[in-house]
């Protein structure tokens, strides 16, 4: 009788292959990259030592309701009210024609981050004169002291 080796006992028992499912081949089954990895760990550590090294891989259990504290935990309200307020006074902060092609998009610490439309639209408003006087206009309306803006690229929803 021929001995089993570990090509012949396979790996599904070892990790679970529910990320992979549908992605390759046959449901269920290890990816190619997989089970020449697992392969590969079984020759360096041996067949006995072998499930203890994959059970090691195997992420830690955790609850959704966890991670959604844990982002909630991350959430300033202080921030968050501060973005609706310089939201909703936008218009009157930047101008009609700037509040068409700028948009404020997130606040991190005392920095406002506005995202722009148009390359142009952020070299005509990112200047020292420009961002004091945002700077200054958000303060009047929200008596909060930001530190600066940062500009990015926005993406305009039609």
């Amino acid at each position: 009788m021929k001995e089993k080796t570990h090509r012949d006992i396979g790996t599904s028992h070892l990790l679970e292959r529910r990320d992979n499912y549908g992605r390759f081949g046959r449901i269920g089954a290890p990816s190619a990259r997989e089970l020449s990895r697992e392969n590969a760990i079984r020759d360096w550590v041996g067949d006995e030592d072998a499930s203890e090294v994959f059970a090691s891989w195997r992420r830690d259990a955790y609850e959704a309701g966890s991670v959604a504290q844990a982002i909630l935990d991350g959430i300033q309200p202080a921030e968050i009210e501060l973005l609706e307020l310089v939201k909703q006074r936008w218009v009157d902060i930047v101008g009609p024609d700037n509040a068409g092609q700028l948009t404020a998009l997130s606040t991190t610490g005392d920095v406002l981050t506005v995202g722009f439309y148009n390359a142009a639209w952020r070299f005509a408003v990112d200047t020292p004169a420009q961002r004091q006087l945002i700077l200054q206009r958000i303060s009047e309306f929200s008596g909060r002291t930001l530190k600066g803006l940062r500009f990015v690229a926005a993406v305009k929803r039609s």
